[in-house]
């Protein structure tokens, strides 16, 4: 199907975005092509040929220092802000997005400030409140206390940058979330909250 100009899908992958992955989402990608959507793949920082040689993916994201984290997450909703921008000068009249994790939080942020078409969201991260309580994150969570943070102020930035604490202008029936139940970083519950 040839593209009409109408209507295109922004692809907002998460941390860790690889080449593979496009081997496993280019079936899903031909799918909404042959529907006639276009398609455009956003680049998170610190991912494929945004990160510096012999880092790993998503490597400088998330550093010892807390403004790094947060800087990102701004850089990354105000890059997909401005291809929502540059598609609706385009002409572009429906324009969806399709998250994956970091990309899926990034487009709900935006989400506060632009009515998508639609949105499917895979396994997004919803809050970044409960990711700070995980575990996992212990031994970052150390450092920023120990580099003079409170955890009051750290609490306040994470909440500034989780989804769960924006209202989305998208019409909830035409939003659609794919979650992982024993999801590591986004409890069921928060997803489903």
């Amino acid at each position: 199907t040839a593209w009409s100009g109408q209507k295109a899908i922004i692809w907002a992958p998460g941390f860790g975005v690889s080449d593979l992955a496009f081997v496993l989402i280019r079936r899903l990608i031909e799918m909404e092509l042959s529907r006639g959507w276009a398609v455009l793949v956003w680049v998170p920082p610190f991912h494929l040929e945004r990160q510096s040689p012999g880092k790993k993916a998503g490597e400088g994201l998330m550093t010892l220092d807390p403004r790094d984290l947060l800087g990102s997450v701004s850089a990354s909703t105000d890059e997909l802000a401005n291809g929502v921008d540059w598609l609706g000068a385009q002409g572009v009249a429906r324009i969806g997005g399709w998250g994956g994790s970091f990309g899926a939080a990034s487009l709900l942020l935006l989400g506060e400030r632009y009515r998508f078409d639609h949105l499917t969201l895979m396994i997004p991260l919803i809050d970044w409140t409960t990711l700070w309580q995980n575990a996992a994150i212990a031994p970052l969570r150390r450092a920023f206390l120990s580099a003079g943070y409170s955890e009051d102020t750290l609490y306040g930035a994470f909440k500034k940058i989780s989804p769960f604490w924006h209202a989305l202008l998208t019409d909830p029936r035409r939003v659609q979330i794919l979650y992982a139940r024993y999801d590591q970083l986004t409890p069921e519950s928060r997803t489903l909250a």
